[in-house]
């Protein structure tokens, strides 16, 4: 790989020099390529038969080989190769979060209590729902707050876009433009009054 490092810098993408757009690109396009793998093989095998998928719609390796096939050059190649441990873990519980949900035989406790997990983590320290890779300042812009709403965001976006990240990036750009993303507290107060909701209606 031809990379030319300065260790002058604390973080990883300036120290390759990879520009703040790059950076969220890579990172994007593994969120992307988990989510749209997911999509290919709801369509072509069913919520039921996702055991049938080939291996590269649903192996780790098969992710990784989606993700870096369009990369255009080894800074990027490096960097994505390099987060894409850490980056994976949050589609995917996006993913095993709706496919518990979407199951008929969970009961109303059973999501109630998935209520409630999710409402606790969104009141864990401000930090978790940032992308820590890049510097403190980036790293309050809406598009790196990655935290369970926004991610949510990202795997509409993508169900929107099948098979097209241009597009998809297009249209997270616009989004997190616009409406500044997820905000915690107001999330927080949210989920908690549908959670009270929920209650209720079971109640009645």
């Amino acid at each position: 790989m031809n990379i030319k490092f300065n260790h002058e810098h604390d973080h990883l993408n300036e120290a390759i020099n990879l520009s703040e757009r790059d950076r969220i690109i890579c990172r994007e396009r593994i969120f992307f390529s988990t989510y749209n793998s997911h999509f290919n093989v709801i369509k072509l095998y069913g919520e039921d038969n996702v055991e049938l998928a080939p291996r590269n719609l649903s192996t780790l390796t098969g992710d990784i080989e989606a993700t870096i096939k369009d990369v255009k050059d080894d800074t990027q190649l490096f960097y994505t190769l390099y987060t894409f441990s850490h980056f994976h873990e949050l589609p995917l519980n996006v993913i095993r979060m709706k496919r518990f949900l979407s199951k008929t035989d969970v009961s109303p406790e059973e999501k109630l209590k998935v209520d409630i997990i999710k409402m606790v983590q969104l009141m864990k320290s401000k930090r978790d729902d940032r992308d820590e890779e890049g510097d403190d300042g980036e790293a309050k812009k809406p598009i790196n707050k990655l935290n369970e709403k926004n991610m949510g965001i990202r795997y509409k976006v993508a169900k929107e876009c099948p098979n097209d990240f241009d597009k998809y990036l297009e249209k997270l750009f616009e989004i997190f433009n616009e409406d500044g993303g997820s905000d915690k507290s107001s999330d927080i107060d949210q989920m908690l009054d549908n959670i009270l909701k929920k209650r209720r209606n079971e109640d009645d």
